[in-house]
């Protein structure tokens, strides 16, 4: 199979060893020649992913035309980009038959859109489907085993696209609830967020899993109410991704909660940290659609209207009285 993935960031890249270690035809396109020229010279990432070999028959270009024979292309560039991207997919001469599986965790803020809806806007009539899981892009590339879950409309589409792949190292779920697992990969970004503040005052492991427990729950709520499947949100593209990013030390969305705590500053631009926009969006949207999440709102307030983190903890630890 001829696979492009577009964007090569940690994942992206990532993706592209797993396809070609799968005896896939890969290429790598990324957003700057520079970029593209350095992975053939030095043969690595070295930017995303230091220190782990790119097979050489992986190819690497910042030339879009290259898209033009691939049967499947993988959409890995940031979720904030994805506009941009998509424009200048609806200029190329593409496939009639190309699948398109986005890689992307956030939802657009001036739309307030999941990628799904993104492509879609943009009239591209190629069929898309997303992939989502716990997948640490070092672990991925290094070959350590996880599990994630393609997700199309189509049956069948899912099922063509699970035995295709075929990653030695990575087990393929298949699922028709592609905006369920959209939301979860979105959501878990904002979520752990607070598992990093939680750390950042060192309140331990105790007090982490109650709120990754009341984050979960929080989730399935918000999922269930916006369209997606309960199933979902506790599967891989949910509770899955949502432990990794909240337990994992490479977790950008939990370093930054973590940062919050000693510094109060937003994100650095040269650095993604999906979560961030996403609890600004999210909450907007819940606000919207009148959808009760009191994490999310505490959170919201905490990074947009300088909550004090331990003044919103006593907030949570001293609300109503509850049954589980």
């Amino acid at each position: 199979m001829k696979i492009a993935v577009v964007g090569a960031g940690a994942w992206g890249t990532a993706v592209g060893i797993l396809c070609a270690k799968a005896q896939h035809k890969v290429t790598l396109v990324t957003q700057f020649k520079e970029q593209a020229t350095a992975l053939k010279k030095l043969g690595e990432n070295a930017e995303f992913l230091p220190g782990i070999p790119v097979p050489p028959e992986i190819e690497a270009t910042a030339d879009y035309s290259v898209l033009s024979d691939q049967e499947c292309i993988f959409l890995g560039c940031p979720s904030k980009a994805l506009p941009d991207v998509c424009q200048q997919l609806s200029r190329c001469s593409l496939r009639k038959d190309a699948y398109f599986i986005s890689l992307c965790k956030g939802l657009q803020p001036d739309r307030l859109a999941l990628p799904s809806d993104v492509f879609q806007s943009f009239q591209l009539p190629y069929t898309f489907a997303v992939l989502s899981g716990p997948t640490h892009a070092r672990d991925v590339a290094l070959g350590n085993p996880t599990a994630v879950v393609v997700a199309a409309k189509s049956e069948e589409v899912a099922r063509y696209l699970q035995k295709q792949l075929q990653w030695s190292t990575v087990r393929i779920y298949r699922s028709q609830d592609v905006y369920g697992v959209e939301l979860a990969g979105c959501l878990k970004n904002a979520y752990a967020i607070g598992a990093g503040m939680s750390d950042g005052l060192g309140y331990g492991d105790n007090g982490k899993c109650a709120y990754i427990t009341c984050a979960l729950k929080e989730i399935i709520a918000i999922g269930l109410a916006l369209g997606g499947e309960k199933k979902t949100f506790l599967g891989f593209s949910g509770l899955a991704d949502l432990m990794a990013t909240c337990t994992g030390d490479w977790g950008r969305n939990r370093q930054f909660g973590q940062d919050w705590v000693r510094h109060q500053c937003p994100p650095d631009a040269s650095v993604t940290v999906e979560g961030y926009a996403t609890v600004q969006s999210f909450y907007m949207l819940c606000q919207q659609k009148h959808i009760q999440a009191p994490l999310l709102e505490t959170l919201y307030e905490i990074l947009y209207r300088k909550l004090p983190v331990k003044e919103a903890l006593q907030r949570i630890l001293s609300s109503k009285l509850l049954a589980e």
